[in-house]
This record gives structure tokens, sequence and C-alpha cells, in this order.
């Protein structure tokens, strides 16, 4: 796509977006949703970035369409980075994580429920939970948490509780044995409890006013991406407090004059691949020929980028986390024949890089059954050497497989046989 963009709207632009990239953090995936959308633009007609209104702002493009279609717009990600702050959740999962690895241990079969208090005023309600502050979170996992984490290490087998409670804090973590996987129970924080008081409505609304600074004139959209805002996310709401995202963007067009919303997202539905999600809500002012054609140009966003690699939420964890410079790779698969073994070939080139010790390399498959390290020492054992090794490429992933391809008994190191 960068490629892509270069001869669409220019080097320069696309070196800086180049920069913003390789900073591997939350700002990145800005970039990447602006990236991928001026690329589905570029492909569609014609884009200038950053065009020259005559105002004092900039938007990311101005667009003519092959379908006749001109508009000019900006990209917003939608993120709940407020929200998150005065809720650390993440934070405190992420601690509670690395504790738990110091001593050998996985959060398999653990759960944490976390109270919460509601706040109200006359613009809306607010939903806190009762976590520790995030410079204080360090603090809540003291020497009494130790010897729980201490119990569950010395007897896995054995149920395990811990709870505290003081002041705003009200925090509840058990270990059930046999559990496979980590929960987590909380009040819901992030869903929008007000049409004008969220992180999308708050996210349109700055760029209503980058649009009014502008001077631009004609038809502006603003696409709201996703950037694991729970108010973008949800489009059915559970309760009579919340509003989903096309109240949100209806009242939005209620209060100002843009032409039209259109809202990318990133997510399974109930089963299946990950697939580009999107919803384009026109102003009730804008003609109905002007509308079908400006849906025509974002309905094609998902046939035009590729598959996604990952949704928003994990995206963030991902730039947040130690790996956060390298895509994921294929760590801890495999596939298997009697004749063959196929594995990550980043996996198999940092262990003979030396960057994966051979004692990693092998917990990667600690309990596979079949076992892909177990499978190299027979076939070493039954004198089968490597004959042949092929790659298979995987362009819309972050890594690739590699097969090696094991020979009949070699008389190198094994007896010799006739027949």
């Amino acid at each position: 796509m960068l490629d892509h963009n270069a001869t669409a709207i220019g080097t320069e632009a696309t070196k800086k977006h180049a920069q913003r990239l390789n900073r591997c953090d939350e700002q990145s995936l800005h970039a990447e949703w602006e990236v991928a959308i001026l690329y589905v633009l570029s492909c569609l007609g014609t884009v200038v970035h950053e065009p020259t209104l005559g105002g004092t702002a900039r938007l990311d493009f101005a667009f003519e369409g092959t379908n006749g279609i001109t508009f000019c717009g900006d990209v917003a990600t939608v993120t709940d980075a407020g929200v998150a702050e005065r809720n650390p959740r993440n934070h405190f999962e992420e601690e509670l994580r690395r504790r738990a690895r110091k001593m050998d241990l996985t959060l398999a079969g653990f759960k944490i429920r976390i109270g919460g208090r509601i706040e109200r005023t006359r613009r809306a309600e607010k939903t806190y939970l009762a976590l520790p502050a995030k410079r204080d979170i360090p603090a809540f996992f003291d020497k009494d948490f130790e010897r729980f984490l201490e119990r569950v290490a010395k007897n896995p087998t054995k149920p395990q509780a811990f709870h505290r409670t003081r002041a705003s804090v009200d925090v509840e973590i058990t270990y059930t044995p046999g559990e496979e996987f980590f929960g987590a129970n909380y009040p819901s924080y992030a869903r929008a409890q007000s049409l004008t008081v969220n992180s999308l409505y708050n996210s349109l609304d700055l760029k209503a006013e980058q649009l009014k600074r502008t001077e631009a004139t004609g038809r502006r959209v603003i696409v709201a991406c996703d950037g694991a805002s729970e108010s973008l996310r949800q489009r059915v709401v559970s309760t009579r407090e919340e509003y989903g995202r096309a109240q949100i963007v209806k009242r939005f067009l209620q209060d100002h004059t843009v032409s039209a919303i259109c809202l990318v997202t990133v997510g399974r539905g109930h089963s299946g691949p990950l697939r580009l999600h999107v919803e384009t809500i026109t102003h009730p002012n804008t003609s109905q020929a002007d509308a079908n054609r400006i849906r025509e140009v974002f309905d094609a966003l998902p046939a035009t980028l590729p598959p996604p690699e990952s949704d928003a939420v994990n995206a963030l964890i991902h730039l947040s986390g130690p790996a956060h410079r390298v895509g994921r790779s294929f760590l801890g698969g495999f596939r298997m024949s009697a004749s063959r073994v196929t594995l990550s070939a980043r996996v198999v080139q940092e262990l003979l890089a030396g960057k994966t010790t051979h004692e990693d390399f092998r917990k990667h498959y600690d309990g596979s059954v079949p076992n892909p390290v177990a499978a190299f020492a027979a076939a070493l054992k039954a004198g089968r050497l490597i004959e042949s090794v092929n790659i298979e490429h995987c362009p819309d992933r972050d890594d690739d497989w590699l097969t090696f391809h094991f020979s009949k008994s070699d008389p190198s190191i094994s007896p010799f046989k006739v027949g």
C-alpha cells in the first residue's frame, strides 16, 4: 500500500506515513488507517492528500471518484484513551500477567471480578471501575498477593481466592484448577451512556471543527475508524441506558452539516475469520443520488484491502507489548505428516540465529500431540535426514511456513539395508 500511495499521493507524504508506522505505538494505528483509506480512495478515483482549501487547517484528502462523486474529508481513529486512563483495566491485567509469569504461572484458571460505581451529572452518567489508579497498581500486588500466587504455584490442584476492598478498590482474583482460560467480569464502563458524551461523538465533533477551519465547501465526509472504542464498535445496545453507534451518528448529524459519516470496524461477528465492516450514514440533506455514490465508494473497502490480521483491541495490546516492533509470527503453530514437518519460518530463523534458545524453542511445543520437536528426534533416530526444505509464502501475514521433508533411512547414519 505504501508503494502504491507513493505514486498516488506523493513520495514525501508517504515517507511521513512510514515514519509514523515505524513508531510502533498507538499512533501507528492511526497512521495505518489513514494509509489504508487513502489507498482505497486512490484505487477508486483521484486523491489529493492534504489539499489547500483556503482555510487554516488541512484535511486528509480531496477525492474525485470514477462514479462521478467528489468530496473531501478526514480520517479519525476513535479510541477510548480517556476512558482507559480513568479505568486502567488493561494495565491492571498486564501487571497481573507479569506477576504470575515471575512465578512460572500462566493466567489459565484465573478470573478477576472488578466492582464499579456510577457518577451522574446533568449531561450524562459515567461508570468507573473499582480499580486503583494506574500509578498505584504496582502497590496493589503486595506481599499478601505474592503469598496468594505462591499457594497457587505450590498446590495447583486446589482453588484459591484473593479479595481486596479498600476505599474505591473492589477486586477479587480467584483461581480454579482445570480451567483453560483467563476470565474477567466487570461493569460496562466504555459503552456510550450519553448521545453526546462518548468517544465516537467527541472524535466526530473534533473533526467537524477541523472541517470548518479548512473552509471546505461541497460534500464533506468523516471516516471514523476502529481504535477499539466501544462507542464505535457497539452496534446493538443491551440496555436502555446505552446508545449504539448509529444513534450517536444521527445525533451528531443533527448538530453538524457533514455530508456523511463512514464507520469502519474490524471483527468476527458470531464466528469465522476477521472481516472489515463498513457502515455509511448520510446527512438527511444529502441527496439520494449522492448518498448512493458515497456508499458505493466506501462499500468497496472490504474487497480492496487485504484481510485484517488483527482487530483493534489486540493490535493495541500488541503495540504495548515487548514484541511491538515486529508482526505476529506463527509461533507454536505447526503441521505434520509421516514424512514432513511444517513450522514458522521466523521461529526457525530465530533459533538458527541464536535469538531463541533450543530450550525456549522446545517449550513452544510442550504438550502438543503430535509434537514437532519429537518428530525431528524420531526421524534422526531412524536415520531419516532432511532431504529438502520448501517455503510457503503468506503475503498477507507476518510470517511464512517452512516445511522440512525427511528422506528414507540414510546409510550415512543408519545400518545398510537391501531392498
